[in-house]
């Protein structure tokens, strides 16, 4: 067999030819000598005006990417409060350990006005970690709750604050906010990359280069400002972080300053100084008045004083005894019985102003209390219903409970509820809705005849249907209705409309906080309106029914208490009563030898026995008879000069003398309150003694004539007026 020589193998391929030599080449080890040196890269520059242009764009950036960082982490952050403050429901500490720094603080903040002054509250406890637990690296931080009425508004006044905050962050975070936003950095980033790319053979990487060389000057002057600012307010405080006050501004500059758990600056908001701001009013004691007691009791002797006395013969028709404070809160504890079928109409209409008066007062009292101990409710939740089922009572019999029903004043319900938004009549609006009136007036010659056939009620309840005055005598309202008979309402005079105008209400706040409504301008009302703002008063009072039951046996508890049983009772009320934290522990009454406080809630709920009327003492409960007795508490002393109120016991009736009640009496009648006229009730026994005492006092007054003796050259003692007789005569 044929062996044939293997093939040649390929020749090699030639070299690569050289790379032509560009910018960026640079010379190779052992490179000739000959060869070019390299062309150096272009230095990126700007112009001060290219230069200001970027520095503006890179700043207005930076502002509005950390204020939308800042309003995402402060929402998240009062979301996360709002949380933690539901979750916790009134337990007496809370765990922050798993919070971030700036809620923790917010936490501390909450902590310290709950606590009672001068304890130990302010410090974080801490417990010490085991150190044979190893694996552990957390420190659980408990911090102590208010159980009294103080931790509950100021618990409830903080979730408000952080649900509130976070709708309005919401509201400001906008379509429109951000699609401007959105625009403002386009254009800055738009001339950025313009002055950076202006720069022919410029790369990314000296783009970078430039911009960091801007960065890093307008971080200098900003280092530069912060220095200035702090060198010229050396001695002021931190500036507020986002238009908050800073965080230790309400507190005790004697007070140990803790240590911030979070970081404002990074986190982006600063939610103890909110909390700060939001619970000063609670800790400055300017919310509520000394004897709301943070919203456990209701307030209203200053309202008795000024709309229930000139009217209480209203409220006290079906009885002869005096009508006091005590007898007033019983009566609005009484419901719908009380305040709406309890006072006949006509005594209502009779005195309508001043009954109108006090129900716009109490309406606004009752409103406002309820939105500082219920800040998330609103008056729409507990008055639609009611106001509902009242329109459409009054609408299908023209009356409601309490007022008689008339079928001629059953529209103005309905038209009540249609014109509540619109804007006050005028004849442009009558023409066009051309009303008919329901009275045929064709069977009616003149307004005279027409005044003798109907009634005033129903001549006022056609003008207001009309949307025309419904003021005076009944031949005023005739004359008025019949001038529509023959003449088109475009042609009316304007002064024939009436004009819709709102009560007004003059309110004042006095030192402890609280609103007192000073003056109520209140124009003729209709049946219906009086109505209706008795039915949005007793929607409030059945709301408030509670804290209006707890007030009426408080006030009754107070007349046997000594003043230090007042101060012991009050500091329970604000800050939880010791014997309350202490049944847990001694009892074990609940589950698991835990105390619980559904566990004797049967016993609280259950009816007191009180058959005679006994005031109730300290714990709640009837004082005994004996007590009773000896204090004389069934003894009523009335006070004519008062105005008729009466005082029970001879204590308080010798106490009233010198209070302001008794000092105001005396002085409309121009009688000063002195010592004299101690016990005298009777406003005819005070004048006569006054008179009594001005002629006593005439009389003890230093008479010159008579007084007065001089003596002549002879040595005789001569009275004045002698003296000066005789002198005249020249017989001296």
């Amino acid at each position: 067999m044929d062996l044939h020589p293997p093939p040649p193998p390929p020749p090699p391929p030639p070299p690569p030819p050289p790379a032509p030599a560009t910018n960026e080449s640079f010379p190779a080890a052992g490179a000739v000598s000959g060869s070019m040196p390299p062309i150096p890269p272009p230095i990126v520059t700007f112009s001060e005006e290219e230069e200001a242009a970027v520095q503006n764009a890179l700043v207005f950036s930076c502002k509005i990417l950390e204020e939308a960082r800042c309003l995402k982490s402060e929402r998240e952050a009062n979301l996360m409060m709002a949380s933690s403050l539901l979750s916790n429901n009134g337990k007496a500490d809370v765990d922050i350990s798993n919070l971030p720094g700036g809620i923790q603080d917010a936490w501390v903040v909450l902590s310290d006005i709950t606590q009672p002054t001068g304890g130990s509250s302010s410090a974080i406890v801490r417990p010490t970690k085991s150190l044979q637990d190893k694996d552990s690296q957390k420190l659980s931080t408990t911090l102590p709750i208010g159980q009294g009425q103080l931790g509950k508004v100021a618990s409830m006044t903080a979730l408000s604050s952080c649900v509130q905050r976070t709708s309005d962050l919401s509201n400001r975070v906008t379509q429109e906010q951000q699609q401007r936003d959105g625009a403002v950095l386009r254009s800055a980033l738009a001339t950025t990359k313009r002055k950076l790319n202006s720069t022919p053979g410029s790369s990314d990487t000296q783009a970078v280069a430039a911009t960091t060389k801007l960065w890093m000057k307008v971080l200098d002057q900003r280092l530069r400002e912060i220095g200035s600012y702090h060198a010229r307010h050396s001695g002021n405080e931190d500036p507020p972080i986002n238009g908050n006050f800073s965080y230790n501004k309400n507190r005790n500059k004697n007070s140990n300053k803790r240590a911030r758990l979070g970081n404002p600056g990074a986190d982006g908001y600063d939610l103890a100084s909110s909390m700060v701001e939001s619970l000063s009013g609670i800790e400055e004691g300017t919310t509520f008045s000394s004897k709301e007691v943070m919203g456990k009791y209701l307030d209203l002797q200053p309202l008795y004083e000024s709309y229930v006395m000139p009217i209480k013969s209203i409220m006290m028709e079906q009885s002869s005894s005096s009508f006091g404070f005590v007898d007033f809160l019983a009566f609005l504890s009484k419901g719908e019985t009380g305040l709406i079928e309890g006072i006949p109409e006509k005594i209502k209409l009779k005195d309508r102003k001043k009954y109108v008066r006090f129900l716009v007062a109490l309406e606004n009292y009752l409103q406002g209390f309820l939105k500082r101990i219920q800040p998330l409710l609103s008056k729409n939740q507990v008055t639609k219903a009611a106001i509902q089922e009242f329109e459409d009572t009054w609408s299908k019999k023209g009356g409601s409970p309490g007022w008689e029903e008339k079928s001629s004043e059953a529209f103005l319900a309905t038209r009540e509820s249609s014109t509540q938004n619109d804007s006050d009549n005028t004849i442009a609006n009558v023409a066009w809705n051309s009303p008919i009136p329901k009275i045929d007036l064709s069977s009616y010659s003149s307004a005279t005849d027409l005044e003798k056939a109907l009634d005033g009620d129903i001549l006022k309840a056609e003008l207001t249907r009309l949307g025309l005055k419904c003021g005076g005598t009944v031949a005023d309202r005739a004359k008025r209705l019949f001038l529509t008979k023959d003449t088109p309402f475009s042609e009316l005079p304007k002064k024939l409309f009436a004009k819709k105008k709102p009560i007004a209400t003059k309110s004042i706040n006095d030192d402890n906080g609280a609103t007192t409504a000073t003056h109520v301008n209140v124009k003729n009302e209709r049946r219906i309106d009086i109505a209706k703002r008795e039915l949005v008063v007793m929607a409030y009072l059945n709301q408030l029914k509670p804290i209006l039951e707890a007030t009426l046996r408080r006030t009754g508890r107070r007349e046997t208490q000594t003043t230090k049983e007042r101060e012991k009772e009050m500091d329970e009320d604000l800050h939880g009563s010791a014997i309350d934290d202490s049944k847990g522990k001694a009892s074990g009454g609940g589950k698991d030898g835990k105390y619980d406080s559904d566990y004797d809630s049967d016993d609280e709920d259950a009816p007191i026995y009180n058959p005679k009327g006994v005031p109730l003492g300290w714990d709640g409960k009837p004082i005994p008879y004996w007590l009773f007795k000896l204090h004389g508490l069934n003894h009523f002393h009335p006070c004519e000069i008062c105005g008729g109120e009466s005082y029970r016991g001879r204590k308080n009736f010798e106490q009233h003398f010198a209070e302001a009640r008794h000092s105001y009496g005396m002085k409309s009648l121009g009688i000063p309150n002195t010592k004299h006229f101690h016990g005298v009730t009777k406003i005819e026994d005070a004048q006569n003694l006054w008179i009594k005492l001005k002629d006593q006092l005439q009389q003890d007054q230093f008479d010159g004539n008579k007084g007065e003796e001089y003596e002549d050259s002879h040595g005789n003692v001569l009275s004045r007026a002698t003296y000066e007789d005789l002198a005249r005569q020249g017989l001296l």
